[in-house]
């Protein structure tokens, strides 16, 4: 088992606020892990960590006001594996993540917190080599996103603003043999479509983008030195 504390001190000021922001939050993280085996963790946990708050947008009542940071709660059912000799390490987690929900009031129209923002998902990563010259970053998640115990009905139960379902990222570093220290690197990312609005009746379509790289490890005057290049999109 694992128990531990953060203590965070928030100072803000703004020109927008009648006075300074002034507060101290001491947040728990817990965490229980079992090895069923040498090379495979179990582990639950729960963290508790400070995000900062939203800025109102120029069309609000309290336009560019900075909101007060919120506490975000997260919870954590997961699994990770080491293979082929603890070159390749895998994680699967699943998580739910709850903070106050900030968006424009349609009575008031006063930016500021009105429900909950809660986000549950599957986390799948790779990262290490999966053969001799070849190492990969992998990663995906898949997100159930949703807003709720709102004051607006039209945001009940629909994706939060801002947010993509879905996010992927895979990234390949490949030792060229006939060049001693280059490897060439190719990388893949991108995001299933976004919820512009709270109300969902508009996204930002999904996206894709490939990166390129290389990257050439060598020796000056006894120290290593790494050059590289990357292209990304």
């Amino acid at each position: 088992a694992l128990v531990g504390v953060r203590h965070a001190k928030v100072h803000f000021d703004s020109v927008f606020a009648a006075e300074p922001y002034r507060k101290s939050v001491t947040t728990p993280t817990l965490a229980l892990i079992h090895k069923p085996a040498p090379d495979v963790s179990i582990y639950l946990s729960h963290v508790e960590g400070l995000e900062q708050g939203g800025t109102a947008p120029n069309t609000a009542a309290n336009a560019n006001a900075q909101l007060k940071p919120v506490t975000a709660k997260q919870n954590e059912l997961g699994v990770k594996a080491q293979w082929l000799d603890g070159e390749l390490v895998t994680t699967a987690a699943l998580f739910e993540m709850r903070q106050p929900l900030a968006y424009v009031d349609g009575s008031s129209n006063v930016y500021g917190y009105y429900g909950t923002r809660r986000h549950r998902g599957l986390e799948l990563t790779a990262t290490g080599a999966v053969r001799s010259g070849t190492r990969v970053n992998a990663g995906l998640v898949l997100l159930n996103a949703q807003s709720l115990n709102t004051q607006d009905p039209a945001l009940q139960g629909k994706v939060p603003a801002g947010v993509a379902e879905r996010q992927y990222t895979l990234w390949v570093d490949q030792h060229v043999p006939q060049m001693p220290g280059l490897s060439a690197q190719v990388g893949l990312r991108g995001a299933g479509r976004r919820a512009v609005t709270g109300d969902n009746r508009v996204f930002a379509p999904a996206w894709t983008a490939i990166d390129l790289g290389l990257r050439y490890t060598t020796q000056w005057q006894g120290q290593r030195v790494q050059l590289g290049l990357n292209l990304l999109n």
